[in-house]
């Protein structure tokens, strides 16, 4: 009765420590490690001042793990998605208008940045 009790723990360990390098994903960025650092550099525009009709291409330069990007403007339209988008003005408005950009990513770090461009 001995044996087959030893064999019975014998394979169920072997079995434990295949499924365990099995599980095992080292492909993943873990957090706490190198990857997971969120760094949001700069937002910048093509142009700071814009004449009604014109477009603006506005891009986030940053770096991270699988980056998600937000914009928003205070008035007109964001045009494209990613870390590079068109900016274009609503007709009939002139003045300071806001364009801001959030980032998230895999670890949920988010940052954001605004620019002010000018509208004629």
């Amino acid at each position: 009765m001995e044996k087959p009790i030893k064999i019975f723990f014998a394979s169920s360990l072997i079995i434990l420590l295949v499924g365990g390098f099995i599980a095992c994903d080292k492909d993943q960025p873990q957090p706490g490690g190198e990857t997971d650092n969120l760094v949001f550099d700069l937002l910048k525009s093509s142009k700071d001042t814009l004449q009604n009709g014109e477009q603006a291409l506005i891009q986030a330069i940053a770096s991270g793990t699988d980056l998600v990007y937000f914009w928003g403007a205070s008035s007109g339209d964001i045009l494209g998605s990613g870390s590079s988008v068109y900016y274009v003005p609503s007709p009939c408005v002139s003045g300071e208008v806001s364009v801001n950009c959030k980032i998230e990513d895999a670890f949920s770090n988010s940052d954001q940045k605004t620019i002010k461009l000018y509208v004629e």
